[in-house]
C-alpha cells in the first residue's frame, strides 16, 4: 500500500496527475466482511462458537462504517469547492466519537456485552504485532484531516458496535 501511496504522489508531482491519498484505520460496520476482527467475533458470538483470539492486547483505534461514509462525503464536497486544499494530500480516516483505543480483549468483551454466548481462547501474537516484546498500539492522528474537511466522527464505538451486532443478528444467513 505505501509503494501505491509513494507512486501516486510521485505522478501528481511530476506530471499532474491529480491524486489524493486516503489511509484507512481499522473500520466495522454492516455488511461487512467476514474476516475481518470485529465481524468474526460477532458471527462466532452468534453461532455460539469459541473463537481464539490472536493478539489479545495489540489494540486500535476503530471506526463506524457510517462515520467513514461521512467521511467520503465531507471529501467530496471538499473536492468540488477547494480541490487545491485536497489534491496530493494525504488524508487520515480514522476514529470514533471520543476516540476510545481498545485492546483486542476489550473489543471482544464489548461484544460480549451484546452477545453474552461469545465465548474466548487468548491465543498467539500475529507476526508484526509485538514491538521488542510489547504488544503493538495502532493508532493514527487524523486531527489535521478532521480540521480541513471540518469532519468528527458521530458514532462511539459502543453505538457502532449495537448498531453492527443487530445488523448481523437480522443478516447472519448471508455468512452461513
Amino acid at each position: 500500500k505505501a509503494s501505491a501511496e509513494l507512486l501516486y504522489l510521485a505522478y501528481h508531482k511530476s506530471f499532474g496527475v491529480k491524486a489524493i491519498i486516503t489511509r484507512v484505520g481499522s473500520s466495522y460496520g454492516e455488511r461487512g466482511r467476514s474476516d475481518e476482527l470485529v465481524h468474526r467475533l460477532i458471527i462466532y458470538g452468534l453461532l455460539g462458537r469459541t473463537f481464539k483470539l490472536k493478539s489479545p492486547y495489540a489494540s486500535r483505534l476503530w471506526t463506524y462504517i457510517e462515520d467513514a461514509g461521512s467521511f467520503y462525503t465531507k471529501l467530496v464536497e471538499k473536492m468540488m469547492d477547494e480541490p487545491d486544499a485536497v489534491v496530493g494530500k494525504v488524508l487520515i480516516l480514522a476514529g470514533n466519537k471520543g476516540d476510545r483505543v481498545v485492546t483486542n480483549v476489550e473489543l471482544t468483551e464489548l461484544i460480549r456485552g451484546f452477545i453474552p454466548t461469545l465465548e474466548y481462547e487468548l491465543g498467539e501474537y500475529e507476526p508484526g504485532e509485538l514491538i521488542n516484546g510489547k504488544p503493538v498500539h495502532f493508532t493514527i492522528n487524523s486531527e489535521r484531516t478532521r480540521k480541513l474537511l471540518n469532519w468528527q466522527p458521530q458514532y462511539t464505538l459502543e453505538e457502532g458496535l449495537a448498531r453492527t451486532i443487530e445488523w448481523f443478528r437480522n443478516n447472519l444467513h448471508y455468512y452461513v
